[in-house]
């Protein structure tokens, strides 16, 4: 008898999509789940892509109306107007579109995932559409999980796909 060959998905999407697809995606499950997450995140958005192509920031709000932008992960800077009150996030994030000679930065990149992933983020995306929680900024991955997912046959499981070392695959 042979085994199913599992499938694999590819999408086309935009810096946006693929951070969306990461807030998205559950965060919770078991180890597997939690090595799949974490090569997910690698593999949509590198750490190169955010810091030095996209130069992706989280936007921080002060009361006297200043924007703070920052890199993730940095601490919340103060305000430069020297106000008292902590800047708060405001959930919002910023990238930059072109390059410093002003060429256009392509926004979409081929991402290729496998069906365990296609799986959670399709049952994460359907669950807030049917507890009316898909908000406008999320239309675009849901079409594009969700309604018009395009299919390639293959034989290679989500941790393979991803590049996950045969000895991170053991707990």
């Amino acid at each position: 008898m042979s085994k199913k060959e599992p499938k694999v998905f590819i999408y086309s999407l935009g810096v946006i999509e693929r951070l969306l697809f990461l807030n998205v995606y559950p965060k919770k499950g078991d180890y597997s789940s939690q090595l799949l997450y974490e090569a997910l995140g690698a593999k949509l958005l590198t750490e190169e892509e955010r810091r030095d192509i996209y130069q992706i920031k989280q936007i921080a709000d002060c009361e006297c109306g200043e924007e703070i932008s920052f890199f993730e992960g940095e601490k919340i800077p103060d305000c430069p107007n020297k106000c008292l009150v902590k800047p708060k996030l405001n959930g919002r994030i910023s990238w930059r579109t072109t390059d410093d000679e002003g060429r256009q930065i392509p926004d979409e990149k081929e991402v290729t995932i496998g069906e365990m992933a296609h799986h959670n983020i399709t049952q994460a995306l359907r669950e807030l559409e049917e507890a009316e929680e898909l908000n406008p900024s999320l239309v675009s991955l849901y079409r594009k999980i969700v309604l018009n997912g395009t299919k390639l046959e293959s034989g290679v499981d989500d941790i393979t796909l991803m590049g996950i070392p045969k000895g991170k695959r053991e707990k």
